[in-house]
């Protein structure tokens, strides 16, 4: 064993052996060192390691996951910054069979089966979707079956550790300040969906292309498109039809069954199934078959997590006596609010401090005064030939919090928007009675640049 496994990940998790390496990184069997406990660690590639940057996204991004629990999702324990592996992952340690080795054993499952574990990954993809989460690297691999072949058998997913949160877009400083620079987990060639090909925005119907893909596999015993080559494969996802399951020698599955897995692999996110607990209640009607209660309840089924701290921020700006709340609608992709936003930081010289999911913090220096002249000389004023200028006004430091929240999975182009401004301790804004002018202004220039519609305001500054 090489004595890099010797080293304990974040001083608690003593690495045993290699599991697995994909596109992110490695994973690991480890043991907590005090319990002896079996737990699957993640590290990130060397290319990440010391990514400043990513280790800030990841660290805000994971804040948020390790809340997500859900009976069909792999339990996230822990995540930290190692000073030797970098950002890590520990994630609960399932004793199962991953579905691509079990599909290598079997070939391919009967349609009832596949139904079966279909309704449980659906459920999580339902959770996730309810709570504003996108998988966006759906492949067998990352689904483990527990107790295969068994009644107790059970699908878990794998891999939520590297999700995108689609309920709290993610606006980083590099793109705000114009670098075109940004850090995107991309799925996984056999399974990526049109949308991320094209460099679209992803929702979870995506992820639903990807089920679409992996439940082609399930039933015919291969995907419905393999290349040579990534660009081969990229274009097939873009432009080409699956084969019929009848063309690759399957003629037992119903073929009500085949046109809901066809309608998953349709080329645009309109078309297909528009969420998990859609596919899932089609697939089972296309069995002939409705959903038990049981399922259904799974499928209803609503994770106990914390939402992004918008409102709750929004409440707590609210006490302050001369703090604005402004809330604003508007219809565009991430991308292009990234390129308005830039603009209306550039006209007002703002300063962007901080970038999380669903958060943008800046800050501005406003000169309230204009400068004064330049001072006499000093021996003017000494002979009382001079009047001593004034001290100069200094300038105000003024806080605009921008809280971005996708509510409506159903509407991933629907942007929610709260902006905070903040005077702070004595401002010469508040003093002078310009305070509310400068808030109009701002929030005038936030709806133009955002093509945003207003929706309320909260006035704290009935004083100024």
């Amino acid at each position: 064993m090489s004595s890099s496994f010797k080293h304990l990940v974040l001083g608690r998790y003593e690495l045993a052996s290699l599991l697995g390496e994909g596109g992110m990184g490695r994973a690991y069997l480890a043991h907590l060192k005090s319990t002896g406990e079996k737990v699957v660690v993640k590290v990130m590639h060397d290319k990440f390691k010391d990514n400043q940057r990513f280790h800030e996204l990841f660290e805000r991004e994971m804040a948020f996951l390790r809340q997500f629990r859900h009976p069909h999702v792999v339990a996230l324990h822990e995540t930290g910054v190692d000073p030797v592996f970098g950002p890590c992952i520990v994630m609960e340690y399932l004793d199962g069979l991953p579905l691509c080795d079990l599909l290598d054993q079997q070939g391919r499952l009967t349609p009832g089966r596949v139904g079966r574990l279909l309704v449980q990954l659906c459920s999580a993809l339902q959770a996730a979707c309810d709570m504003g989460i996108i998988h966006r690297d759906l492949k067998p691999s990352n689904l483990m079956i527990v107790n295969p072949g068994d009644w107790q058998e059970q699908l878990k997913v794998l891999d939520f550790g590297l999700a995108k949160l689609t309920s709290a877009p993610h606006l980083s400083i590099d793109e705000l300040k114009g670098s075109e620079r940004r850090i995107v987990a991309v799925g996984t060639p056999e399974y990526i969906c049109p949308e991320q090909i094209r460099g679209n925005e992803v929702d979870q119907r995506g992820d639903i292309y990807s089920v679409g893909v992996v439940l082609y596999e399930m039933l015919t015993g291969r995907r419905p498109f393999d290349a040579d080559t990534h660009p081969e494969l990229f274009e097939l996802h873009l432009r080409a039809t699956p084969p019929p399951f009848a063309a690759v020698g399957v003629t037992d599955v119903d073929p009500a069954v085949e046109e809901v897995v066809n309608r998953c692999l349709l080329k645009y996110p309109s078309e297909r199934p528009q969420t998990p607990r859609a596919l899932a209640e089609m697939f089972g009607a296309a069995q002939g078959k409705e959903l038990s209660e049981a399922d259904m309840q799974l499928l209803e089924s609503q994770p106990s997590i914390e939402t992004f701290p918008s409102v709750r921020a929004v409440v707590e700006a609210a006490k302050m006596p001369f703090t604005e709340v402004f809330n604003f609608q508007a219809w565009m992709p991430e991308k292009i609010a990234v390129l308005k936003l830039r603009g209306f930081l550039e006209e007002f010289h703002g300063d962007v401090i901080e970038s999380e999911p669903g958060l943008v913090k800046v800050r501005f220096k406003v000169e309230v005064e204009p400068p004064p002249p330049p001072p006499p000389p000093k021996m003017l004023i000494w002979l009382g030939l001079a009047a001593k200028p004034p001290a100069p006004v200094p300038p105000d430091r003024i806080g605009l919090d921008i809280y971005l929240e996708k509510k409506d999975p159903s509407q991933p182009n629907l942007l929610s928007i709260t902006a905070i401004l903040d005077p702070g301790e004595e401002s010469n804004l508040v003093r002078k009675k310009k305070w509310k002018k400068f808030c109009d202004t701002v929030s005038d220039a936030l709806s133009r640049y955002l093509i945003a519609e207003k929706i309320s305001s909260v006035d704290r500054t009935s004083a100024s």
